[in-house]
């Protein structure tokens, strides 16, 4: 065999075991320089665990306590109970005034706000219906799914407390925020307002923009007979 065709190996001098450094032994070496830093860097992990753990667990039960005190407000109600008692209903206003100052920054509080928004109109509190909607208007985003609905009985409150300008004013900003099912319900009230201050033309734009709107109530009939009678009136 040729001397080219030879592979020369180099053989390496092995290295003696004491010369070897394993991982082990370097973790090791790491901690016995650095054990006040890893004690300390531990101590601080396992104290901001506890504390994430333990805010978890304080709002979880926050919820649970929330919904529960919720639940035990509203069960005597009923939506189709159109005949609830008057002390009834002021034992629920009370339960829901709790708790919503119990529970200010929960999602239920606002369920329960309009909750009393909606038994206060129910028995005519209109003045007390504008004071706790107002409040609320301040405090609820305008993105929130409720607030339209928090509007409505805004709205609803000025009407029946008479207050023409705030009424219509609280229609339109009721108006920008509403479902498009809601919208007939709107134009309708706000013509209704108009009819009231003796502005015709304005009563029967609404008309016509409530007739044009999506929604149920009040029917088409309603409408119509409304825009027909302000026609013959002149």
């Amino acid at each position: 065999m040729s001397l080219g065709a030879k592979k020369i190996k180099k053989k390496k001098k092995p290295l003696r075991p004491e010369e070897v450094e394993t991982l082990a032994e370097q973790t090791l070496n790491f901690l016995r320089k650095n054990i006040r830093l890893v004690i300390a860097f531990t101590g601080f992990f396992l104290v901001i665990s506890a504390l994430l753990w333990g805010y978890g667990r304080y709002t979880s039960l926050q919820h649970e306590q929330a919904a529960y005190a919720y639940y035990a407000a509203v069960k005597t109600l009923s939506n189709n109970d159109v005949s609830i008692k008057n002390d009834d209903i002021s034992i629920v206003l009370n339960r829901l005034e709790k708790l919503t100052k119990l529970y200010p920054s929960q999602s239920v509080a606002i369920m329960a706000s309009l909750d009393e928004l909606a038994l206060l109109c129910r028995r005519g509190k209109w003045d007390e219906v504008v004071k706790i909607g107002e409040r609320l208007k301040a405090t609820i985003s305008p993105d929130h799914p409720f607030y339209p609905l928090l509007i409505r009985h805004v709205a609803i409150a000025y009407t029946k407390g008479n207050h023409v300008d705030k009424a219509l004013q609280a229609w339109n900003d009721f108006i920008a925020v509403a479902p498009k099912e809601w919208l007939r319900e709107a134009y309708w009230e706000k013509a209704r307002i108009f009819i009231e201050m003796g502005k015709k033309d304005e009563a029967v734009d609404c008309l016509r923009k409530a007739l044009s709107s999506e929604g149920f109530l009040p029917a088409d009939f309603v409408i119509k007979e409304r825009l027909h009678s302000l026609s013959n009136a002149g």
